[in-house]
């Protein structure tokens, strides 16, 4: 089955999603151009980089009470041409869907084409966005031709466009390009792994593959991330790997033009040049679009190798393969069963001198000698009685 990606947002307590093709960005609320004689659902109409886009406060459109929220933006919608602004309480995450998670509702629905179930028993109402752009906007279409007027009349030149996801980090404003973003997730504390940076956290199971999760802020020099209510998970394509970045808090979806990207200023050198891809200014505002691939060390590629290659076998016989698994701390870890030996009580064992903190010595077994080591220690753990 086709996987789709949906933006999804809030909407009082109900949850939203909109099919990620039929949204050209996602924007702070504008400025607005009231217009007379119009619904009171509309707006009014926003210059949106020379064009006029209509604007409708959605919680009104579906009879909902009045709300001013500092969280509000607006999803700019693009059908047959024709785009739409529409306020909502705010963005939540991209989610992926294949046919078989989506459930049609009844014709009663106006807006409402098909109810997505997503994971947790969860439920997204799907947006008929065709619907959406039907209800009478005559007076708007009349109201841009005083808007039309006011440009000049020069030629503008054909400009390359991209679309870029914003997030915030510390207090500063970061993106990637879309087309790198797999999806956007809420934080799961992850499986902490051992002898790995700081900034790995762990893994997490994403639909039964690996993901491993890296903190962006620790990454590039920053401080932990404070995981609170607004903390997401960006998960990008990184060379064919999955790898899921942990960042403060999803601005918006914004599309510019290429050539308001400007290189890095010739003092950031070494890594932090080879992570950052552009600096883009926007008004007051300056955005750092960082390039993924140079976002993925060594210890990340190889959490990924077991998620490769599942892939590389799909589609053929599938091998199993029998693992050992035990307790260290809280969590579990495993071994192949091929490497292990056998499994033994503690007997005695003998101090060896100057050997590292985590070698407990060597026990005697079956007139063998063998080195004991403390995964606790090794993986620097609280250590326990034994």
């Amino acid at each position: 089955m086709a996987i789709k990606q949906y933006v999804t947002f809030l909407l009082k307590d109900e949850i939203y999603a909109i099919l990620v093709k039929e949204v050209q960005e996602i924007i702070r609320p504008p400025k607005v151009i009231r217009l007379p004689l119009v619904p009171d659902y509309v707006e009014g109409i926003a210059n949106l980089r020379g064009e006029i886009l209509p604007v409708v406060d959605f919680r009104k459109k579906l009879g909902l009470e009045e709300k001013e929220l500092p969280t509000r933006k607006v999803i700019v919608l693009q059908h047959e041409g024709k785009l739409l602004g529409i306020s909502v309480d705010r963005t939540s995450q991209v989610i992926r869907a294949d046919d078989g998670q989506l459930e049609e509702v009844g014709t009663s629905s106006n807006f409402v084409s098909h109810i997505i179930h997503g994971g947790n028993e969860r439920l997204y109402m799907l947006v008929d966005v065709g619907k959406v752009m039907e209800f009478q906007v005559q007076n708007i279409e009349k109201a841009k031709v005083n808007l039309k007027e006011a440009k000049t009349d020069k030629v503008k030149s054909v400009e390359e466009y991209i679309q870029i996801v914003t997030f915030e980090m510390s207090g500063e404003e970061y993106a990637f390009p879309i087309e790198e973003i797999q999806e956007i997730i809420r934080f799961a504390e992850p499986t902490v792994i051992p002898d790995v940076p700081d900034y790995v956290k762990g893994i997490v199971n994403l639909r039964d593959s690996v993901l491993p999760i890296i903190d962006l802020r620790l990454m590039l020099g920053l401080e932990a991330t404070n995981v609170d209510e607004f903390t997401k998970v960006i998960v990008l394509n990184c060379s064919g790997m999955k790898i899921g970045f942990v960042v403060d808090r999803i601005y918006e979806v914004l599309r510019i033009e290429k050539s308001r990207i400007d290189k890095p200023p010739s003092l950031i050198s070494g890594d932090d040049a080879k992570r950052i891809k552009g600096i883009i200014k926007m008004d007051e505002r300056v955005i750092l679009l960082l390039d993924s691939t140079a976002l993925v060390p060594e210890e990340v590629s190889s959490l990924s190798s077991v998620e490769e290659k599942g892939e590389k076998e799909k589609g053929g016989m599938m091998n199993e393969e029998q693992y050992v698994v035990f307790k260290v701390g809280e969590e579990e870890y495993g071994a192949s069963i091929e490497q292990v030996r056998e499994i033994n009580r503690m007997t005695n064992i003998t101090k060896v001198p100057r050997a590292p903190k985590f070698v407990e010595g060597i026990m005697n077994l079956r007139g063998e000698v063998i080195p004991v080591v403390d995964l606790r220690k090794r993986f620097e753990l609280e250590t326990v009685e034994k």
